[in-house]
């Protein structure tokens, strides 16, 4: 038992290692030191900084993971952050930290997998799945990024970027979300680019306030100065929905088809301060702006 705990470390170093040489633009969370690999075999509260390995995978009803403690690495190792699928939070992301990166295995059967309100949070190769009402929860971050992960059916919302600042959320792929699969509320300078998102239940990339979709005014603070670039959205109600109130968004180079009523809806009259290009729409009524 001993020789596969550090078979799998050794192995697990191997991974950060690569991982590491291959993220760019984002500031490594902490300094590499393979033998400083801290293992996690139970959930807990990480309160100091470190390279975190899960040795096998971990749940307990409630709150799993806290992450408390600014310059960590959190590898799952291809293992999971389990819950039971009524309660609880896999992992958490407090305000005020920075520098975390959670990569490499999955997070499923929670009320929301992970939250993050941090600080250059990095989230990738995660799968995060069967979470009863959301996937990844964006909540007041700040730089956040959620890249190469997927998302194969969760309650409500896949991910929700939520009074947030530059977020971005790239390749991607996202299926099967109750009512959406990403949603941007009360957010700025946001970047959802090169996302695959299919069979959500309300739209598939949805700028507003409502659960319930287009309702054509606003109850929460509008986002501003977003981009949704280079995405694929079909088979959704609405492929990219805009409430009214929302602006100075840009939608460019996007194909989204097989929408059940509108591939594109921007409900601002004659679309407002929000610009549309070089999108490719295909079925019957393609695109809307409110008249």
């Amino acid at each position: 038992m001993e020789r596969k705990l550090v078979t799998r470390i050794l192995v697990t170093s191997a991974l950060f290692t690569g991982m590491a040489a291959g993220l760019t633009g984002v500031r490594p969370a902490a300094a590499f030191r393979a033998d400083l690999l801290i293992p996690v075999s139970a959930c807990r509260t990480i309160s100091a900084p470190g390279t975190y390995v899960l040795t096998k995978s971990i749940g307990i009803p409630g709150n799993c993971i806290i992450i408390r403690s600014s310059n960590v690495i959190f590898g799952l190792n291809s293992f999971g952050v389990v819950g039971n699928g009524s309660v609880g939070h896999g992992i958490v992301i407090v305000h005020g930290v920075t520098n975390i990166q959670v990569t490499n295995g999955h997070v499923n059967s929670w009320t929301v997998g992970i939250d993050d309100r941090g600080t250059n949070t990095h989230l990738q190769n995660l799968k995060v799945f069967n979470n009863t009402q959301l996937g990844i929860a964006l909540t007041g971050a700040t730089n956040s990024v959620v890249q190469n992960d997927r998302f194969p059916g969760n309650g409500s919302v896949s991910l929700l970027v939520d009074a947030t600042t530059a977020a971005t959320a790239r390749a991607n792929s996202i299926t099967g979300s109750g009512r959406y699969g990403v949603w941007i509320k009360s957010s700025t300078q946001f970047a959802i680019s090169g996302n695959g998102v299919s069979q959500s239940g309300i739209a598939g990339i949805f700028v507003g306030c409502s659960q319930a979709g287009i309702i054509n005014h606003l109850t929460c603070p509008a986002s501003t100065g977003g981009t949704i670039a280079g995405n694929r959205v079909v088979y959704d109600r609405l492929g990219i929905a805009i409430d009214r109130g929302n602006m100075h968004i840009h939608v460019a180079n996007n194909h989204v088809s097989a929408g059940g009523k509108f591939d594109l809806y921007d409900a601002n009259l004659n679309c407002g301060s929000d610009t549309w290009s070089g999108d490719v729409f295909t079925t019957h009524y393609p695109a809307s702006c409110a008249i």
